[in-house]
């Protein structure tokens, strides 16, 4: 990294930022198809089964994170054996941690999906998504856990190939089983589950052919299990944490409003994740400059990459908050095709609303995240891990409390409510950090 820091780092958050908007497609798209199928009790639908996904997601990363790094750097230690036994207790442990959820998809969908929030019209659109989603779970996670294997196996390419599939395929699905064959929510599952397992038997062709990873005798292997839970773990808490934040969200809002409520906070939460994914590839792409830097004592440019990585996050968060003010109906209309002229306009009055209040967080969010991953990247873990708890976790009793005394206002106010003093918080880790002892 010689050459000029402004250079490299609009290099590196540029991938980045392409490369975590293309993951975020996946949820834009399908909320478009069921909207379009569905309209605003499909909204609905797709804000509940949120949680759902979040936590399959969630044990794929575990797995594949965790085994993914203790197979890397047994290989660079030329342990091969040692790195292929770890990638054997991953691979049996994803088919271990699915039966729970298969049971569950086959036994109780309906108790699941009530649990959810799913009530009325939306009981039996949640639970057939669910109950395809959790059988297929044994494939969703095994894909998330062999993508991390490749690209620990040093063939990035491989992985990024898969998740073109992944993405293409779902949106082929999504055409045809919602759009042409009426199959609403059940379709939108099965489009997501035949997507990964596309995807996943092209990693196995590609695991056939090139990849070094190999099955191998494991008989005890509990140390092993706990080294892959330790190194994954931080991953699947943050996204069991996200699904139980929109669990909480959606029950309120189910209280105060109904279904349409719901469907409101679908759509807000849906645009969110473009958002979400700028930042994180602007903190994931300034990552690798300050750890250079840190590694080099280079105090002077590991603080001018902190540096513009907060004000580009600044900067795209103004222009998002005037988005929310000055086109928040054509925003809002991409989702809502509700063909009910009073419920459609019911639903973009409440959206519009909702998302001038909770879009203003993002002036915060992005210092918080960018600040977590800078404090990982130059030896402060303990400070980066209450940030990033604190920001997955510690939403949920400030938006109980506002919604008790605000209603509607106060679910919605909770965000940047509680992401501004996090902010706050964030600054006086850097400044404590760049302060000497």
């Amino acid at each position: 990294m010689t050459q000029n820091v402004g250079k490299t780092f609009l290099k590196y958050v540029s991938m980045n930022i392409v490369g975590m908007i293309a993951a975020s497609a996946m949820v834009f798209i399908d909320a478009i198809f069921i909207s379009i199928a569905l309209g605003a009790y499909g909204l609905a639908a797709v804000s509940l089964i949120g949680p759902v996904f979040g936590i399959v997601f969630g044990l794929g990363l575990l797995l594949g994170e965790g085994g993914g790094s203790k197979y890397a750097a047994n290989m660079a230690s030329q342990r091969h054996e040692k790195a292929n036994a770890f990638f054997t207790v991953a691979v049996r442990s994803c088919f271990i941690i699915s039966i729970p959820l298969i049971l569950a998809g086959v036994f109780f969908p309906d108790q699941l999906s009530a649990l959810l929030g799913a009530q009325g019209y939306l009981l039996p659109m949640v639970s057939g998504y669910v109950k395809i989603f959790l059988i297929f779970s044994p494939v969703i996670i095994l894909y998330y856990a062999l993508e991390s294997f490749v690209r620990n196996d040093e063939t990035p390419g491989a992985a990024m190939v898969s998740a073109v599939i992944l993405y293409t395929m779902n949106i082929l699905f999504d055409h045809i089983f919602i759009l042409h064959l009426n199959l609403g929510m059940f379709g939108a599952g099965l489009a997501t589950s035949l997507a990964a397992t596309v995807a996943l038997v092209y990693l196995l062709f590609h695991w056939h052919k090139k990849a070094r990873f190999r099955f191998t005798k494991v008989f005890v292997a509990i140390k092993k299990s706990r080294a892959i839970f330790a190194i994954g773990a931080p991953s699947f808490i943050m996204n069991t944490l996200g699904g139980i934040n929109m669990l909480v969200f959606n029950w309120l809002f189910l209280v105060h409003l109904g279904n349409i409520g719901v469907a409101a906070f679908g759509i807000v939460s849906t645009l969110s994740v473009v958002i979400h994914a700028i930042f994180l590839g602007i903190s994931q792409g300034m990552q690798p400059m300050v750890s250079y830097y840190y590694g080099n004592s280079d105090t002077k440019n590991m603080n001018k990459v902190l540096k513009l990585s907060i004000i580009t996050s600044l900067c795209i968060a103004f222009i998002f908050v005037i988005l929310s003010f000055a086109f928040s109906q054509q925003l809002i209309a991409i989702f809502n095709q509700e063909q009910d002229i009073i419920l459609g306009a019911q639903l973009t009055s409440l959206a519009t609303f909702g998302m001038r209040i909770y879009f203003s967080a993002f002036i915060f969010v992005g210092i918080t995240l960018i600040s977590t991953y800078f404090l990982a990247a130059t030896g402060a873990p303990k400070r980066a891990l209450t940030l990033s708890l604190l920001q997955n976790a510690g939403i949920i009793p400030i938006v109980i409390v506002l919604s008790y005394i605000g209603g509607v206002l106060g679910i919605w106010g909770s965000y940047p409510a509680f992401e501004l003093p996090l902010a706050i918080l964030s600054i006086i880790f850097l400044i404590q950090k760049n302060t000497p002892e």
